[in-house]
C-alpha cells in the first residue's frame, strides 16, 4: 500500500467530514483522537483504518471554505457547483470542480452523526481517476495520546505524521 494513497485518502476523508462546519453551522468533530475505516475507495486499495488527533484548529485546516487543506486555489473558485443542505439525521453535500487530472469531478454525499462520538459517511465522486464510492466511519476514542497534539496522523503501518501547521 503506497503511503501517498493512504494519506491522500486519509486527508481526503477528513476534509469532507470537515467540510461543511462553517457555512451552515455544522459541527466539527471534537478534539480527541479518532478511529478512521474507509473502505471502497477502489482499485488496488479496498479499505484502510487509522488514527487521527484533531482539535478546533486542525478542524479549521480541514475546511474547504476556510482551511490551507481545503482549498484548492483558482480550480476550487471554478467549482460551478457547490451546495450544502441538512437532510434527517445529517448534510448532504455536492459539488462540480475541475480535476487535477483535467475535466471536472462531480462529488456527492451525506454525512451523518453526532460528531461527538460517531460520524458516519457516504461519498460517491465521477470523474478525475474515475468513479468511486466510499464509505467512511469515525469513532472517538477519548482524548489525544500525552504530546499526540491536535495534527497528527497514525498510518495502518504504524508511522505518524504530523499535518504541518497553516
Amino acid at each position: 500500500m503506497r503511503v501517498s494513497h493512504i494519506i491522500a485518502a486519509g486527508l481526503v476523508a477528513a476534509i469532507a467530514s470537515a467540510a461543511l462546519a462553517q457555512p451552515m453551522e455544522m459541527p466539527g468533530r471534537r478534539a480527541g483522537q479518532w478511529q478512521m475505516t474507509m473502505s471502497g475507495m477502489g482499485g488496488e486499495h479496498p479499505g484502510m483504518s487509522m488514527t487521527m488527533c484533531v482539535d478546533p484548529t486542525t478542524e479549521r485546516s480541514f475546511s474547504p471554505f476556510a482551511g490551507p487543506y481545503g482549498h484548492r486555489g483558482v480550480a476550487e473558485q471554478a467549482c460551478s457547483k457547490r451546495e450544502v443542505h441538512p437532510v434527517p439525521g445529517g448534510w448532504a453535500f455536492e459539488s462540480v470542480c475541475p480535476s487535477q487530472q483535467g475535466g471536472m469531478t462531480a462529488t456527492s454525499g451525506v454525512v451523518t452523526g453526532d460528531f461527538r462520538t460517531h460520524i458516519h459517511m457516504v461519498v460517491d465522486t465521477k470523474g478525475g481517476r474515475g468513479d468511486r464510492h466510499m464509505v467512511m466511519d469515525q469513532t472517538w476514542l477519548g482524548p489525544c495520546p500525552a504530546g499526540g497534539g491536535g495534527r497528527t496522523i497514525t498510518l495502518p503501518d504504524g508511522r505518524t505524521i504530523t499535518i504541518p501547521p497553516h
